[in-house]
């Protein structure tokens, strides 16, 4: 990895872009939920339409369904659209779908606000090894901070959704709850040593049954059903995807195609990681037990990283030092290119070409 000045001057130098598949192992399947504004129903449904009769996906649903685009007719307030993808797998035909769809809401208008989300789905058949979901919790306790950073986009402001959910479901706007999500680890731990089963049925209890969302970005559904019911064939998914899946959602809205696939491939490689036990699993225990006896680094201006708190306002981690941002790069991703891209939009190093390229996107962000 270039020192810190070389490594800025070369991301500025560099855009992110678009690529006909990520250089990663096809392990898995997924899908995005698409928020956006300013595109008319009745004109959104012709052209999902449109897209659906003229490509078909070979992936075929466990119910028989159709492997396809589809609209969310309950948006959760006035003026938002929402489309789901079909379920996707990491190859050329899929991307090439998945790019057409966000250049043709661009072309018809359509635009970001701030609280328009983008939200990633994981296959749950993922994670048929309940120590792994254990493990996927921890990471989102350590790095929340660079993970909702990047998340942002090209922006560098949470949305107005995210601080809404925060606010609502926690103790407070700026309050992270480690200590409850902790008592729910250490009690998943305690039940795995117990039997699946055992494991499974309070897994149910806490995240399907009383919807709990881990720091407010991940939602894991349905797990047990899918796990003892549903299997995965040539690396299709078998099952009923929208019952089936982790929920990643800190992601901010965007109809940018290379932004859309870099936040796709932090995903994967985090995910592909965590299963193939590519990371060092003692580091983890501590770097996770430090946040929950300490708190997180404070990432105030006044005294960056010098102490560790639990009350973190979510706009401080706007301060994020490019150092720590570029360590988690070298801890998931394994490709050069994968590492900068992930550093450019956690960093927010962009050229002042490419800020104005996206002017339309983030002229809505504003609180």
């Amino acid at each position: 990895m270039k020192n810190n000045s070389e490594l800025k001057k070369y991301l500025k130098e560099i855009n992110i872009e678009f690529r006909k598949k990520l250089p990663i192992p096809n392990f898995t399947s997924f899908g995005q939920e698409i928020e956006f504004v300013n595109i008319n129903q009745i004109e959104l449904f012709k052209m999902v339409e449109a897209i659906n009769n003229t490509h078909k996906l070979s992936t075929i649903l466990y119910s028989g369904e159709q492997n396809i685009f589809s609209v969310d007719k309950f948006a959760p307030f006035e003026g938002l659209c929402e489309i789901q993808t079909p379920v996707l797998i990491n190859d050329e035909d899929n991307f090439h779908l998945f790019a057409l769809i966000l250049d043709t809401l661009k072309k018809m208008g359509g635009e970001i606000t701030s609280s328009c989300g983008s939200h990633i789905n994981i296959n749950g058949l993922t994670f048929m090894q309940r120590e792994h979901l254990i493990l996927l919790l921890k990471i989102f306790i350590i790095y929340e901070p660079i993970l909702y950073k990047f998340g942002y986009g090209y922006a560098d402001m949470p949305r107005k959704s995210l601080l809404r959910e925060r606010q609502t479901r926690s103790m407070g706007p700026n309050i992270i709850n480690v200590k409850i999500y902790n008592n729910i680890i250490e009690k998943l731990e305690k039940k795995l040593c117990e039997g699946e089963q055992k494991f499974d049925e309070y897994f149910n209890e806490i995240f399907v049954i009383k919807n709990i969302k881990a720091n407010t970005t991940l939602e894991l559904n349905n797990l047990k059903h899918k796990i003892n019911n549903y299997q995965l064939s040539d690396n299709h998914l078998t099952n009923n995807f929208i019952n089936s899946r982790v929920e990643f959602r800190f992601f901010s809205g965007t109809l940018d195609k290379e932004i859309a696939q870099n936040n796709i491939n932090l995903i994967l490689n985090m995910v592909n990681k965590i299963i193939n036990d590519e990371l060092d699993l003692e580091e983890i225990e501590f770097l996770y037990r430090k946040v929950v006896n300490e708190g997180r680094f404070s990432y105030d201006n006044n005294e960056p990283s010098k102490k560790r708190q639990y009350d973190i306002n979510l706009m401080t981690y706007t301060n994020i030092p490019t150092k720590d941002i570029a360590e988690f790069a070298d801890k998931f991703f394994c490709n050069e290119i994968d590492k900068y891209y992930f550093i450019k939009q956690g960093a927010k190093i962009f050229s002042e070409q490419e800020l104005y390229n996206k002017v339309f996107n983030l002229s809505h962000l504003k609180m």
